[in-house]
């Protein structure tokens, strides 16, 4: 069956929800969900995500040329899901905890699994996105997700997948689609 264009990003597998926090040059802290993330190297570390010209996100990278990346899991889908409005103040508007960061000014989350401080690396136009490139320059994951094994410590993450607007897949496994 023929698939309509505007269908092929559905009819992919999801890719993980990561906060992408940030501060403007007065040290604003602003963070932000996004749906359109992977990781494109080892050697050295680095992750892409696809963002908006209008965010604050993306202005604010291309003022500071930093960024953290920190995925979520499912128990904290609420606090993502409310990182997506426009207010003044995400951290506490979501209630997730802002933690200072080792070699970066934007700040990790604590309440994530894993949070990538990144230095900007580059950006290209994709369509209606920017697809902005980060290199890793330090990274921490939690205790209950660490294992020195490279098959379990990706197999340990629980990540958050974003289906369609406020739809979500949680958990491993069993797949439950949350709406919120």
């Amino acid at each position: 069956m023929k698939l309509p264009l505007n269908l092929v990003v559905y009819a992919t597998p999801p890719a993980p929800v990561v906060l992408v926090s940030t501060i403007d040059e007065k040290k604003k802290k602003n963070v932000a969900p996004f749906a359109f993330f992977a990781t494109c190297s080892h050697i050295p570390p680095m992750v892409c995500f696809g963002t908006r010209k209008e965010t604050d996100t993306y202005k604010n990278i291309m003022k500071t040329k930093e960024f953290v990346v920190s995925i979520p899991s499912p128990d904290i889908v609420d606090k993502v899901w409310s990182c997506g409005k426009k207010v003044e103040d995400e951290f506490k508007h979501s209630g997730l905890t802002p933690i200072k960061p080792k070699k970066v000014k934007p700040y990790r989350i604590k309440e994530c699994q894993t949070n990538l401080e990144c230095v900007f690396r580059w950006k290209k136009k994709t369509g209606d996105h920017i697809l902005i490139i980060g290199e890793v320059v330090e990274a921490d994951v939690n205790k209950k997700v660490f294992s020195k094994e490279k098959w379990k410590l990706r197999t340990k993450l629980n990540p958050l997948y974003h289906v369609t607007r406020n739809h979500f897949i949680l958990g491993r496994g069993k797949y439950t689609v949350l709406e919120v």
